[in-house]
């Protein structure tokens, strides 16, 4: 955890944002609240703070998408994803990135 947090440390970028992002926007195999109760508030993290990796170091919204919908079919094994939900993560993430790194 120590180290994810230290991944945005300086950034201005908010890790309790990304996750209200990812929780909120993307969550591809359906954590409920007790989930996050019980301790999993950081089960997406890898993931999220990869795309804002990715989306810093200039790859494209598109790129950064296709990532997400990799992890949830091959990474995480789901037939049943919603592909959109990667794209508005995304563009939620960029659009987070782009009000606090002006």
């Amino acid at each position: 955890m120590r180290h994810l947090q230290s991944m945005v440390e300086g950034t201005g970028i908010e890790l309790d944002r990304l996750r209200q992002i990812g929780w909120n926007s993307w969550n591809p195999i359906g954590l409920d609240e007790a989930w996050k109760d019980a301790g999993g508030l950081d089960e997406y993290d890898p993931y999220l703070l990869h795309v804002v990796d990715m989306l810093a170091s200039g790859a494209s919204q598109a790129d950064a998408s296709a990532y997400l919908i990799a992890i949830a079919s091959e990474h995480m094994g789901l037939s049943s994803f919603d592909p959109k939900a990667a794209h508005r993560t995304v563009a939620d993430i960029a659009f987070h990135m782009n009000s606090v790194m002006r």
